[in-house]
Parts: structure tokens; C-alpha cells; sequence
């Protein structure tokens, strides 16, 4: 291309850009610039419009008000109109009663309500039955009893002293029934209902049965303690017993309960009887007589018997009791008369492991169950101690006992039909002691079966000062059968 065609061309190029310009300048809107006085102007005819329309707007709402005015003043003639015409004064009377009755008993849900709910708790129940020929079992005894109605009606009706709550049984046979309670002698102007409304009752047949009469007696711990009742007499040992084979059965005794409270001589008195199941929990059944009369016995049984102290545990630092001397040597016990029988010496017990010197004991007594006095209330003993000696008890026969079933018996090792027996204790107390006095060495054969068996050593002694090991503890011997 030559350097003429080249200018050409930059020449028509720089054209069109210069028409492209041109053109997009005539694209471009002319913005106008507002003077001052425009804007004011502007401004005045926005204010003339929202004043037009607040006028359009009072007027608006003061036609409202006035159709308003014209409904209610329409309204409140017709109503005086209607109120005050003598065509309709019973009606509107009547209408105003009804709305001035539901007004008051509306509650706040809305839901028709009677003025006033009042309940009774606990009312007994009177069961209507033939009882001396019917056991009845499980009715409730008592129930809620609920009156509604107005509130003075209810205020009248929960003071009433005559009201029932039956159960009536008439005309029902034995079994299980089901049962509403029925309400009598409430006033008529209340609503009266339970709670339970009903109850489930099993109807049995009565039988007759007799029974042995025990006792018991109640605050014997008010006597004076030294004295004791005796066994009672009564008029009659027996009583006869109404109630269903099944409750019967359950009978464990029937017992008569004698208050003894205060008693210092014999007396005679009428007891009541219950009856009572083997759980001590007493029944509800018929008893004829429902008292017994009876004669108590009262004495002062008394005994007196020897105390014998018993040192448990061991006295430190290699000593033993050589001595115990007491204030009192035997003690007068009060109770009952089998019990002291049974007894004959007290037992009391001190540790020995708290004896560390020649020392002054004291020690309160503990009475045997059916003892309810005794003379002496505590001890006072003077211990003296001394170095622990020792001494052997040679050949003390070994023996046995509740042999019940006769079995004989082969011991495994013969030299184990006698036994040495080390004894510790102060040296003028082991020289009393021999193998004569010293007391027996056994086995227990309780329970024990035919066949080779080992069995423990046991000692009974009545030498209380000393301590002792044997030779061996335990016995093997081979037990046959006869």
C-alpha cells in the first residue's frame, strides 16, 4: 500500500470517530438547573394539598359522628319506648329477672353453675343389714357427702344433725355385689351426692363356733413394781363366736384385756374380749358375752439369789483377779413366779481388760425378762490383782451329750478319750482348783450323722477367775449306727 492510501485511510477513520461522538452527544439530555423560586413553589402546592386533605377528612368523620348520634338517639327512644309501655311491662319484667339470674350464677367459664358446693368428710355410713345372720366385708365405713344448691340452702343443710348415708343390703344374698349409698334426711331444696357414689361388699354366712379365753394385761408397767398378777380365774374359760367359716379360720384367739394399772391387791372386774388373727391384728366379729368377769390374784412373789461377777476379756500386763469382793452378795428379786423360779443366781459382767490395778468396780444389774424389781440396783466391787501363775489338770475325761438318736461312737485316736488342761490365774485361786472341781469337757452330738465326724471341745466351768487352753480342741471319731 502506498503512503497516499495510508493517509486515506487515517483521515476516514478519524471522521467516523468524530460522528460516533457527535452522536452520543445528542443522546444526552440538557439537565436544567432549578432556581430558588421553583422550589418554593414547590413547596406552597404541597402544603395546599395536605391542608385540602385534612379538610376532606374532618368532614369525613364529622358525618360519621353525626350518623352515629342519629343510630344511638333512634335507639334510646325505641328502647324507652319499649321499656316504659305498660303493653309490654310484664314481659320485659320477666326478661329482666332471667338475665339478672344468669348474670349471677354464670361462673367465669361461662358454664351454668348452682350457687354453692359444700362437702362433708368422713359422714359415717349405717349399714341396713341382717348382721346376725350376715357377715358384710368390705364396705367403706365412712364417704365424702357433697351438697349443692343455693348457698343458704347448703349453709341450712351442712348443719344438720340427723342426715344418714345407708347402705342397704335388704333383699341381696350371699356373693359380691356392687352398691350405691343412698342419702336420707337432707333437705329436699340441695342436691346430695358421694363420693364414692357406690362400694363393692362380699356378703357371707355366719356359723357359730367356740373359743378358749386368754388375756393380757395392760399397764402393768402402773403397778407398784413389787407386785404381780397373777393367772386369772374367769366365770366362763369359753365364749361362742359369730362370723363366716373363711373369717374363723382366720381367728387366732380371742383374748380379754385386764387393766392392771395402780393394782395392790386381788379384785375382780369385767374384761372386754376381741378377737385377734395370728398377726395380733384385732377382728371384727360377734362375741357372746362380749365381757368376761373375772377374778385377779395379786402377790409380791419374791426370791433371793446369789450374784456371781464374770470377768470377760483378759487382764493386761500378765496379772489375774485374785479377789472380788462385793457390798452386797445376793439380791432380792420381784416378778413373776415361774421366772424366779428358773433363777437361780444373778450373773454380772465386767471387762477385765480394763483392770490395770487393785481397783473399786461399779456396775449397775441387769434383770432377767419377768423380773420387774429387784433390792439392789448396782454393785460396788473391790478387785484386786495379782501376777498370773499357771497349772496343769491332767486326764480330764472327755464326754458328750444329745446323743438323741443312741448312736455308739469310735474315736480315731484313743488318747483322745481324755484331755490336759493348762489353767492361768492367781496362784491361791488355782490352788482350789483340781481335776475333781474343775467341771467337764464335752462334744455336742446334736445333728450329727453316722460316718467319721469332727467335732469342738467345749468347757463348762463355774471358775470364773481363770483362763484355760486344752490340749486339743477337737475330737474325730467314726459314729454308727445301732
Amino acid at each position: 500500500m502506498s503512503n497516499n492510501d495510508k493517509i486515506n485511510n487515517e483521515e476516514n477513520l478519524e471522521e467516523n470517530v468524530n460522528e460516533k461522538e457527535k452522536g452520543f452527544k445528542k443522546l444526552r439530555p440538557n439537565k436544567k438547573v432549578k432556581s430558588e423560586a421553583d422550589k418554593d413553589q414547590e413547596r406552597l402546592d404541597r402544603a395546599k394539598k395536605l391542608a385540602a386533605r385534612k379538610i376532606a377528612l374532618k368532614g369525613a368523620y364529622d358525618s360519621v359522628e353525626t350518623s352515629v348520634a342519629r343510630i344511638g338517639q333512634w335507639f334510646s327512644s325505641t328502647v324507652d319506648k319499649f321499656l316504659f309501655s305498660r303493653k309490654y311491662d310484664k314481659i320485659i319484667a320477666i326478661a329482666l329477672a332471667c338475665i339478672l339470674y344468669m348474670a349471677m350464677n354464670f361462673s367465669r367459664t361461662g358454664v351454668f353453675v348452682l350457687d354453692s358446693t359444700y362437702t362433708i368428710k368422713d359422714h359415717p355410713v349405717t349399714l341396713v343389714a341382717d348382721s346376725a345372720v350376715y357377715e358384710i366385708i368390705g364396705y367403706d365405713k365412712t364417704v365424702d357427702v357433697i351438697l349443692t344448691g343455693s348457698s343458704t340452702e347448703v349453709n341450712v343443710a351442712r348443719n344438720q344433725q340427723n342426715t344418714v348415708i345407708k347402705l342397704d343390703l335388704t333383699g341381696y344374698q350371699t356373693g359380691e355385689h356392687t352398691i350405691k349409698f343412698s342419702p336420707a334426711n337432707f333437705s329436699n331444696r340441695v342436691s346430695v351426692s358421694t363420693k364414692p357414689e357406690s362400694t363393692t361388699v362380699t356378703i357371707r354366712k355366719k356359723e357359730t363356733e367356740r373359743f378358749k379365753i386368754t388375756h393380757e394385761y395392760l399397764n402393768i408397767n402402773k403397778m407398784d413394781e413389787k407386785y404381780y398378777p397373777e393367772e386369772p380365774e374367769f366365770e366362763t374359760n369359753e365364749v361362742l363366736v359369730k362370723a363366716s367359716r373363711k373369717t374363723l379360720n382366720e381367728i387366732a384367739f380371742i383374748k380379754a384385756l385386764i387393766d392392771v394399772e395402780g393394782v395392790t391387791e386381788s379384785f375382780e372386774t369385767e374384761a372386754p374380749l376381741y378377737a385377734y388373727d395370728k398377726e395380733g391384728k384385732r377382728m371384727e366379729v360377734d362375741i357372746l358375752p362380749k365381757i368376761a368377769k373375772v377374778k385377779v390374784p395379786v402377790s409380791s412373789p419374791s426370791k433371793t439369789v446369789k450374784l456371781t461377777v464374770i470377768p470377760e476379756g483378759i487382764v493386761p500386763n500378765n496379772m489375774s483377779i485374785e479377789s472380788i469382793a462385793l457390798d452386797h452378795n445376793s439380791v432380792k428379786l420381784y416378778g413373776n413366779p415361774e421366772t424366779l423360779e428358773k433363777i437361780e443366781e444373778i450373773s454380772v459382767k465386767i471387762d477385765a481388760s480394763k483392770l490395770d490395778r487393785d481397783m473399786k468396780v461399779f456396775q449397775y444389774l441387769v434383770l432377767p425378762s419377768g423380773i420387774r424389781y429387784a433390792n439392789v440396783s448396782q454393785l460396788a466391787m473391790e478387785v484386786k490383782l495379782v501376777e498370773t501363775s499357771s497349772k496343769v489338770l491332767k486326764n480330764i475325761p472327755v464326754s458328750f451329750e444329745n446323743n438323741l438318736e443312741g448312736y455308739r461312737t469310735r474315736l480315731k485316736d484313743s488318747d483322745q478319750a481324755d484331755v490336759d488342761i493348762e489353767i492361768f490365774g492367781a496362784e491361791r485361786v488355782l490352788e482350789d482348783i483340781t481335776e475333781d472341781n474343775f467341771g467337764r469337757v464335752y462334744f455336742d452330738m446334736a445333728g450329727v450323722k453316722p460316718g467319721e465326724v469332727t467335732l469342738e471341745l467345749k468347757v463348762d466351768s463355774n471358775h470364773f477367775l481363770i483362763k484355760y487352753e486344752l490340749e486339743f480342741n477337737e475330737i474325730t471319731m467314726e459314729v454308727v449306727s445301732e
